[in-house]
């Protein structure tokens, strides 16, 4: 940063500013600022020497910034021993702010100014590798609060009713997160329990209780890298987006689909538990349009898919436990666009355009391969298709040659030497990517193409 920047008093735009140690490059210079207004990125808060210092940026006497970023790192060299807390207390914004972003702050706690009184216009928070975090703020009563993320807290061992900011109310029903759209939570590798809240004491020191409605409007949930979590919540009314991933116990999707009934979007990875999807689940929401299942090593079967008729894109891969799809399970499926499967055949799909088969295990021999091709053939609207195959197979499914009509091919791991000249059939190609196929040393069949493809080969 340039030196004594604060000398810019009729400054309006700075989005980014860089804390030094020297005199010049401190904070304060930013507390003579008074007209900046906009994004503004504060990085390198470790060189804070002081709480005193902190509060000279006067962060809360600029009510025309809308978007703060607070920015630590740790990882340089130079560094004050100043309690992170401490900064981050001093840094308050004006109650004008919109959105929000804290990263690498190593506090154990966020300060009371996390808070509906005092961000009562937030509408984006972003809390990132806030690594040493054992509690998150009280953020349910931000009443306009539509999107919150929060990545990288690996000590936080439980998400609290502290968290959605009631204890006791006087109203007949309160709302937490009334406004969230979309939350997001990843890498907390140490979080076990995500609990709710159904019902707190009345104010009128009586018996009575308070029914709590929470997440009311969000639509999009995204839970990854949580592998130790055992418990959530399962309120939620008008889900449409769920993903979760990396979580070993199958006790959180359960619990999570437990009451939906408005899922359009479901993708599952890496759930280590995972046997199967809930029949009532599927059932309950046949509206779903996007279904995808990977990753998963115990998922053996696949109840009530059949209820999906609105399906449109199925990915079901890398379950090396399901060996089988129900009978016609696919027959129901005519509107599917894109489809990925692994380790069984394909049947009548007339919508389909885009087709991704494999990667396969090793127990699949190749004559199982080519048996998932026998279909395909029926499939005329097929114009981009994905192949990925073994080194140790060093041929191309003969069906492959038979669909005239593909435009796209992309062939990956195979240990073939050539391509066969019956690709010249597929008159349509426009274009031919062969990827990993690492014992490959000629194309000779272009010669019998009447107009010559596209055509790129990538070792790795």
């Amino acid at each position: 940063m340039p030196l004594n920047m604060g000398l810019l008093t009729s400054l309006q735009t700075l989005q980014v500013f860089k804390v030094a140690l020297e005199k010049g490059r401190r904070l304060e210079e930013l507390g003579r600022l008074k007209k900046l207004k906009g994004k503004l990125t504060i990085n390198g808060l470790q060189l804070v020497g002081n709480r005193e210092e902190a509060q000279t940026a006067y962060l809360r006497k600029k009510p025309n910034i809308y978007k703060l970023t607070y920015v630590w790192s740790h990882d340089e060299p130079e560094r004050c021993e100043t309690n992170d807390e401490y900064v981050l207390y001093s840094i308050q914004p004006h109650p004008n702010l919109k959105t929000l972003e804290v990263v690498d702050y190593l506090g154990t706690r966020f300060p009371s100014w996390f808070s509906e009184e005092l961000l009562p216009n937030l509408v984006k928070l972003e809390l990132r590798s806030c690594k040493m975090c054992r509690e998150i703020p009280s953020l349910g009563q931000l009443k306009l609060l539509r999107h919150l993320e929060l990545v990288g807290s690996y000590e936080l061992e439980c998400i609290a009713p502290a968290f959605y900011g009631v204890e006791v109310s006087k109203k007949g029903i309160i709302q937490v997160f009334q406004s969230l759209k979309e939350l997001v939570l990843v890498d907390m590798h140490s979080l076990i329990e995500w609990k709710g809240v159904e019902l707190i004491p009345a104010t009128n020191g009586a018996r009575d209780e308070v029914r709590v409605r929470m997440f009311t409007g969000l639509e999009k949930l995204r839970i990854t890298k949580r592998p130790l979590l055992k418990s959530t919540p399962n309120q939620f009314e008008i889900l449409r987006e769920l993903e979760i991933k990396g979580v070993d116990s199958e006790m959180p999707l359960l619990n999570l689909c437990s009451n939906l009934t408005s899922l359009v979007k479901l993708k599952v990875s890496d759930v280590k538990e995972l046997t199967c999807l809930p029949d009532d689940m599927l059932r309950n929401n046949v509206f779903l349009q996007h279904l995808s299942v990977s990753h998963c090593g115990e998922f053996r079967e696949l109840p009530g898919v059949n209820y999906l008729t609105s399906l449109q894109g199925f990915w079901l891969y890398n379950c090396d436990g399901l060996t089988s799809l129900p009978s016609g399970i696919l027959e129901h499926y005519r509107s599917i666009d894109f489809l990925r499967i692994s380790d069984w055949g394909l049947h009548r799909l007339t919508g389909l355009r885009r087709l991704c088969i494999g990667p396969f295990s090793e127990m699949v021999d190749f004559d199982s391969f080519q048996l998932i091709f026998n279909d395909i053939q029926q499939v005329l609207s097929l114009r981009k298709l994905e192949v990925y195959g073994r080194l140790q197979r060093d041929s191309l499914p003969y069906q492959l040659m038979e669909l005239s009509a593909l435009t796209r091919i992309y062939i990956t791991d195979f240990g073939i030497h050539g391509l066969p000249r019956g690709l010249a059939n597929i008159t349509s190609l426009e274009k031919l990517v062969l990827w990993r196929c690492k014992r490959l040393q000629h194309v000779d069949f272009l010669d019998a193409m009447p107009t010559t493809p596209s055509i790129a080969v990538k070792y790795r």
